[in-house]
This record gives structure tokens, C-alpha cells and sequence, in this order.
């Protein structure tokens, strides 16, 4: 398994950021990150870094839009950074490895990180690096017929505060991954979409507070349990 990415010198404070330059990390390329790929093209971000470690199966194909019957055995980075540039005219740039949150992440120049990840312990790990990074994370999840968008780390937020604020449990064994084949297409949709309008707020500088907001697919409604504080 490889890691492709060049070398960065830090990350570039905000006012430096031009419209070209916006970078988005988007860690986990299956059903919910293959569906917020989609949406970038509408914000059109400079660049897009796409982490996954993962190979394309067989049974991924009818879930996740991106990947192709040829593209069975290749690196899920690699093809949806392809298919990315190819049809959505955007730059971008696969990381062929499972996030660890080490510090040669690539994710510390960006100005906002997607985790679309199943991985609780993942999950730990993408917070606790945007924490250290300063970096704005949007932290998302989907089981069943609901689907759930957490914002942290965007500026003016605590700098204390992390997923512990509200999941401060022991993660279970039985909590690393989840069965895409029950979750409704319309949740992972939802969700994506919710994902877009908060990349449209943290692009244009929109106050943006810590909370944690969850979809119903019954009730067709997003429920947000407001702004997080730091213990």
C-alpha cells in the first residue's frame, strides 16, 4: 500500500485563501463519501484529497456510484480521485492508506476535512488531529434510516472541544463499521446534502457553531441539538 502527497509547509491562514486554493479532505471514499464528491463539484474547491485504504469489491458496486465493474481490485483513492478530475473537472489527489491522525497526515494545509468513515476509533483519530491542526471538521455518520452531521473545530469555536463533548464512552468492539446494505440511499443522500451546505458556510465564512445534527428519514427532518460546550 502506497501514500501519494507532496510535502506542505504548514497551513495557509485563511485570508491567504483564494477561491482556487480551497482544499477539502474527504476521508472515506464509500456510499456517503462517494455522494459528498459529488456535491464538490458544485463547490468547485481547489484541490480534493480523497484518504481511503480500501480496495473496490464486488459488493460495492451497486452502492457507490464512483466505481465501475473494471475498477474491482483497485485502490478506492486512486479511482475516485480519477474519476473526480475526470468528470468534475476538480484537482484532485488520492492518499492510498487509512487515516492514523500521525502528524504526516495530509490534512493540516487543508481549510476543511469530510469524515465519511465507519471507523469509531477513525473517527477519534480525524477529531483529534483537526483539533491539533486547526482544522474545520465535519464529522459524519449513517445507520439505518438516519444519518448524523457533527461540526467541530471551525473558527470561533472552543478549541477545547472534540466528539468526546457528546461520546465519551468506551468504544465497543462491535462499533467499528457498519452494513451500507441497510442504510436507505435517500439517508445517504440527506446527509450529503447537509454536508454541502455546511462547506458552503465554512467556504464563505458564515459563523459556523460546534453542534451536532441528526436526520429522521421517517419524519423526513434534520433534529440539531445545538452548540456544543467544552467540559
Amino acid at each position: 500500500m502506497t501514500s501519494q502527497w507532496p510535502c506542505y509547509l504548514g497551513r495557509m491562514q485563511r485570508s491567504d485563501v483564494g477561491e482556487d486554493d480551497w482544499r477539502v479532505a474527504v476521508i472515506g471514499a464509500g456510499a456517503l463519501g462517494c455522494a459528498v464528491l459529488m456535491r464538490l463539484r458544485r463547490l468547485k474547491p481547489g484541490t480534493v484529497i480523497i484518504i481511503d485504504g480500501d480496495r473496490v469489491e464486488e459488493g460495492n458496486l451497486g452502492r457507490q456510484a464512483r466505481y465501475r465493474d473494471q475498477d474491482v481490485g483497485s485502490p478506492t483513492a486512486a479511482v475516485a480521485a480519477r474519476r473526480v478530475a475526470a468528470e468534475h473537472g476538480l484537482r484532485a489527489q488520492a492518499v492510498d492508506r487509512f487515516f492514523t491522525g500521525h502528524v504526516a497526515e495530509p490534512i493540516g494545509h487543508c481549510d476543511a476535512v469530510v469524515d465519511c468513515t465507519d471507523d469509531l476509533h477513525a473517527k477519534d483519530a480525524i477529531d483529534r488531529a483537526c483539533a491539533r491542526d486547526g482544522v474545520p471538521l465535519l464529522s459524519a455518520g449513517v445507520h439505518g434510516a438516519q444519518g448524523q452531521v457533527m461540526l467541530l473545530h471551525a473558527p470561533g469555536q472552543d478549541p477545547g472541544l472534540s466528539r468526546r463533548a457528546y461520546f465519551n464512552g468506551r468504544i465497543g468492539e462491535g462499533q467499528d463499521g457498519c452494513d451500507m446494505r441497510q442504510v436507505l440511499p435517500e439517508v445517504i443522500e440527506a446527509t450529503a446534502d447537509r454536508i454541502e451546505f455546511h462547506l458552503r458556510a465554512l467556504r464563505s465564512g458564515q459563523p459556523c457553531p460546534a453542534s451536532l445534527e441528526l436526520y429522521d428519514h421517517a419524519a423526513r427532518a434534520w433534529y440539531a441539538f445545538g452548540t456544543l460546550l467544552s467540559a
